[in-house]
């Protein structure tokens, strides 16, 4: 018996460094084989788990680059509108708010992107 299972017990004995060894062959027993069947099983549903956080992420970075910037093409016509009234003191109050909706559209740009450029590096 012992013999049969020789593989399976080498490796629960030895730690996993990753999820590709997990998936060896522990032998030709029965117990081998359906041990190597739920491992096998397990990293395929962890896989596609990974795989959908993934899209569900890039598919959020893509709206708020998108929001981010249908936001911004007004704020530019505003800005250019505002060129013709320069030195009014309302439209200075103005140019200081859009300025703030600038800086805030610019830090929700960058902190969106901010996890993907991370991974730039690594």
């Amino acid at each position: 018996r012992y013999y049969k299972n020789k593989e399976v017990y080498k490796f629960l004995e030895k730690s996993l460094n990753n999820l590709d060894e997990s998936i060896l062959n522990l032998g030709d027993s029965v117990l081998g084989e359906g041990i190597s069947n739920v491992l096998k099983r397990a990293n395929s549903l962890y896989e596609d788990e990974i795989m959908e956080f993934n899209k569900s992420h890039e598919d959020h970075l893509t709206f708020i680059n998108q929001w981010v910037h249908q936001m911004k093409t007004p704020l530019s016509v505003i800005q250019l509108q505002m060129q013709e009234y320069e030195g009014d003191e309302p439209i200075e109050n103005i140019k200081k708010e859009v300025y703030k909706l600038n800086k805030g559209l610019n830090m929700a740009m960058y902190f969106a992107r901010l996890d993907s450029f991370q991974k730039d590096f690594i």
